[in-house]
């Protein structure tokens, strides 16, 4: 391994392009990763070291679908979570070059990366039960109903801010800050016992399938202060990219990083994370995760009654078995300090959309606002109430919060 890594670094070296340099960097992080980020759940993509005929045309085939911007950098996964391939500047890799941790479930909703990392990740509960909507007005909203007041974020896996939509959207696009030194989590010894997020997600039309996509924080036992893509859909194992590939994370500050979540189809569900990556590169990772109709991830949206819900959410996740213990333990999320009321973490240019088409699947976006989120205090939620810590947008900014579990309830 040692003299693997050698040999990457003296090719690397006597490139002269920072373009070449860059791509260069990804692929020898890629091909290091490939070797750690392996899991016996997937040694059926592991043991090939070739896409078959049929997988590279299907890869080819939504790789056809996606937009200009999205085809970079993306992940293709199949149904049941395994990778079916990467592409990789255009180009489609086999699918032992996908650049992702895999994480291997422990208990509850505790997961170990390839790294050993212990990581937790955000709970979900069911989505709310449908209900008709009387005398619907304008979009694909209306008068709600109890469906739609429901927030249905866990309660029992950590602290968040979450804020949720009316049925019936599909599409959320938004831009996130990523603070610097604006962290603190409890560590036991050697193991992460809380883990932070900022991410949006939902639930498809109908019965409902989750899916949760944005960013994890790094652990704090690791000398970077960044963040990675995260990706989570239905019971599959959580996606992200590994501590070790630092080329392939979003260091803290820069710009923020646009987060685009849509479904290209009935039966593709498209998620992108841009921004500011290692060496000053602007980088697009995109997952296409394969879907069923039956998951509800419509163009369309569905209906108002039992339509998609769409969400955001900044989160401090934690073990359903200490959670109750730890709701006042001194960690905090988008502040610098306990006590601090300047939230860092800002949502901006928030925009909703669905298709408006049922031929036509291309999105059409508007933007995030009262009038698409129901105000009652069950859809947007701050658990527990008192350690959230809330401004009132202003401008592009359509939201800012940060949690901190070292204030006190009176």
């Amino acid at each position: 391994m040692a003299a693997r890594r050698a040999s990457y670094a003296d090719t690397l070296s006597r490139i002269a392009s920072p373009e070449a340099r860059f791509w260069s960097v990804i692929i020898a992080a890629i091909a290091l990763l490939a070797i750690v980020a392996r899991d016996p759940a997937r040694a059926d993509c592991n043991a090939r070291f070739a896409l078959s005929n049929s997988d590279r045309n299907a890869v080819q085939s939504i790789l056809q679908k996606l937009p200009a911007r999205n085809r970079g950098y993306v992940i293709v996964l199949r149904r049941d979570g395994s990778v079916l391939g990467v592409v990789l500047d255009s180009k489609i890799q086999p699918c032992t070059a996908a650049p992702v941790a895999r994480m291997v479930s422990a208990q509850d909703n505790e997961f170990v990366n390839s790294s050993g990392q212990i990581f937790y990740v955000p709970g979900s509960v069911p989505k709310p039960a449908p209900h008709p909507t009387p005398a619907p007005t304008t979009g694909p909203g209306g008068h709600p109903v109890w469906s739609q007041k429901e927030a249905a974020f866990a309660q029992n896996t950590g602290a968040f801010h979450g804020i949720r939509t009316l049925n019936g959207w599909s599409g959320v696009r938004a831009t996130v800050s990523i603070p610097c030194g604006a962290a603190k989590f409890a560590v036991s010894g050697a193991r992460d016992v809380e883990t932070g997020y900022i991410y949006t997600g939902g639930w498809g039309a109908g019965h409902g399938t989750a899916v949760d996509a944005g960013l994890q924080k790094s652990s704090l036992q690791n000398s970077r202060d960044d963040y990675a893509m995260y990706w989570k859909y239905d019971g599959d194992a959580p996606v992200t990219v590994d501590y070790i590939n630092k080329n392939l994370r979003f260091p803290c500050g820069n710009d923020g990083v646009e987060l685009n979540l849509f479904p290209a189809s009935k039966t593709l569900l498209l998620f992108s994370a841009s921004g500011i990556i290692q060496n000053h590169q602007q980088l697009t990772f995109t997952i296409a995760q394969l879907t069923s109709a039956s998951d509800g991830w419509l163009p369309i949206g569905g209906s108002s009654d039992d339509g998609i819900i769409l969400k955001r959410m900044i989160t401090i996740a934690q073990s359903p078995k200490t959670v109750a213990q730890n709701r006042q333990n001194g960690s905090y999320f988008g502040i610098f300090s306990n006590g601090s009321t300047t939230p860092l973490i800002q949502w901006s240019s928030c925009l909703v959309g669905r298709s408006r088409d049922p031929v036509n699947d291309t999105i059409a976006y508007s933007v995030w606002n009262s009038s698409n989120t129901w105000s009652a205090s069950s859809a947007v939620v701050n658990y527990p109430p008192h350690s959230v810590v809330v401004r009132n947008p202003s401008g592009s900014i359509c939201d800012q919060a940060a949690i901190d579990l070292g204030r006190s309830p009176f």
